[in-house]
């Protein structure tokens, strides 16, 4: 899920969250569509084989899984983190505008007492 949650964050960076969400949503659909069309009792009983293309099928089935769900995963958290650190940077702005309000009082009570 790590190594392909960088998908999820590059399409939610760039379209938001519902619309990836969609789009993996589909991704994830479509993989399960075909495992669901896949036939597992369709081999070579002497060998216990399956075919090339049956192994690419099944292949295709993992490449779309792997990217859909770990794509996916970590999108709620990774909005959870980029509003935390939103919410930091608004908190030390407010504290910086505090400060400066202290001392211009401050800088007032020194001039009116002076």
């Amino acid at each position: 899920m790590m190594f392909t949650a960088f998908l999820g964050d590059i399409l939610l960076r760039s379209r938001g969250f519902r619309i990836s969400t969609f789009v993996f949503g589909v991704v994830n659909g479509l993989s399960i569509f075909l495992i669901l069309g896949f036939t597992f009792f369709n081999y070579n009983a002497e060998d216990n084989t399956y075919t090339i293309f049956q192994m690419l099928h099944l292949l295709l089935c993992w490449l779309l899984l792997l990217v859909g769900v770990g794509a996916s995963a970590l999108l709620s958290q990774q909005i959870i983190v980029d509003s935390n650190s939103k919410y930091n940077k608004y908190l030390e702005k407010l504290n910086e505008k505090t400060e400066k309000k202290w001392e211009q009082k401050k800088d007032q009570r020194e001039k009116h007492k002076g």
